[in-house]
């Protein structure tokens, strides 16, 4: 997809001239007063930047799922790192526990009724 030279409106600053889309960032050349503003791609399109383009529109907002999907898989990755991280934390915590040894059977002195004197 080419941006390039794409008319785009922030809710800020207006409108201006995308100059590059690099590496998830695109550089928008706005009036002389503000200047050249960098983005996170798609992101920003999400809350602040529109393209006048219709066709890249879509391309974009295509982009802002794919964004999104990735974002969720990486919360669930995420998510299954932290539950295998605690069950191997508490399975060395079991593994380090003292093994204990049966109850006893038979009577302890506490328990033993006392005799008559």
């Amino acid at each position: 997809m080419n941006l390039l030279n794409e008319k785009a409106k922030h809710t800020k600053f207006g409108t201006g001239v995308i100059k590059s889309l690099e590496n998830g960032v695109i550089r928008i050349q706005f009036d002389e007063a503000i200047g050249e503003k960098a983005f996170v791609y798609p992101d920003s399109f999400e809350k602040f930047l529109k393209i006048e383009n219709a066709s890249l529109k879509k391309e974009i907002k295509n982009d802002l799922k794919a964004r999104m999907e990735q974002k969720e898989l990486e919360k669930e990755r995420q998510r299954m790192e932290s539950e295998r991280q605690e069950k191997e934390r508490r399975e060395a915590l079991e593994k380090d526990k003292p093994k204990s040894r049966g109850r006893k059977t038979g009577t302890s002195a506490k328990s033993a009724p006392k005799q008559k004197q």
